[in-house]
């Protein structure tokens, strides 16, 4: 599990290769393309979504 502050809070990344993605979820991504996906499927459900980059892991930050 890991931890990031992004946007002004904290943040826990959860590693969850097919899984629901909620609000209060950041979810780790080891590249670019799997973010960007995992970023559409939730913006299919109509959340906002964006992918910040810390270090080597991507997280997928629903807003």
């Amino acid at each position: 599990m890991e931890t990031a502050n992004i946007m002004g809070r904290q943040v826990v990344c959860v590693r969850r290769p097919h899984g629901l993605v909620t609000r209060l979820d950041a979810v780790c991504s080891p590249n670019a393309l799997d973010a960007q996906a995992k970023c559409r499927e939730v913006a299919a459900r109509g959340m906002a979504c964006e992918v910040v980059k810390m270090g080597r892991t991507y997280y997928v930050v629903v807003r």
